[in-house]
């Protein structure tokens, strides 16, 4: 984000000049810019929440279900979690 207002700031006055406010037929007016700025970081901050969420979520779930079958049945629960991450590898 840092980054890309860095590179909006480095812009001449000439680019935000090119709206169709301004005659151009482009798309890059100032207020044009900001707005899709702001939507595509609110769009990309959503999706990482998802993913942090989903990641985190998941990891809860295969430790408590890996607990669950070694408490159950020591010597199979630790077979599956042995060859846990060579399927998630073969998988991946």
């Amino acid at each position: 984000r840092r980054d890309l207002y860095a590179a909006l700031l480095r812009q001449d006055a000439g680019f935000f000049d090119g709206g169709e406010d301004a005659g151009g037929g482009g798309d890059t007016g100032a207020g044009a810019l900001c707005s899709r700025l702001t939507s595509d970081v609110g769009t990309m901050a959503g999706e990482l929440t998802w993913t942090f969420r989903f990641s985190i979520e998941a990891s809860v779930r295969i430790a408590g279900i890996a607990a669950y079958m070694i408490c159950r049945s020591p010597a199979l629960g630790l077979y599956a979690v042995a060859v846990t991450p060579l399927v998630a590898a073969v998988n991946g």
